[in-house]
């Protein structure tokens, strides 16, 4: 049986001409090119990236330094209202406390002369029953 058609030894292919060579090379140097601009491309964009992400960090510190600040004074401010309400009430205290002190005082006057005045009308209720 004589080997059949299909069972050849495969044929080498041509072998390629200039031309097709040439263009083999300028579509492998135009790869390049791409990938290149690719990765020039992405190294921008990554630097644009970092650039933002600093700048927004930079911009978040700063706006915490400032929160901080302004913290920091309505603390101050509130410490010194209530500094000063302190100074106030305890000035109020003292006021009321020497007022209630007065107050009490006068109304022992006003006993102690009431009483006077009664021990008198009694000593004069005595004295003319005596005469009589």
């Amino acid at each position: 049986m004589p080997p059949a058609s299909s069972a050849r030894a495969p044929e080498k292919p041509a072998p390629l001409t200039k031309e097709q060579l040439k263009a083999l090379e300028k579509a492998r140097e135009a790869e390049e090119k791409a990938a290149r601009e690719r990765a020039e491309e992405e190294k921008r964009e990554a630097d644009a990236k970092a650039r933002r992400q600093a700048e927004e960090q930079k911009r978040a510190e700063e706006e915490k330094r400032q929160a901080d600040k302004l913290a920091k004074e309505r603390a101050k401010r509130e410490a010194e209202i209530a500094r000063k309400n302190a100074e106030l009430a305890k000035k109020k205290a003292d006021e009321d406390e020497k007022r209630e002190k007065a107050l009490a005082e006068a109304a022992a006057r006003l006993k102690e002369a009431q009483a006077a005045y009664q021990a008198q009308i009694e000593k004069g209720k005595g004295g003319e029953g005596d005469t009589h």
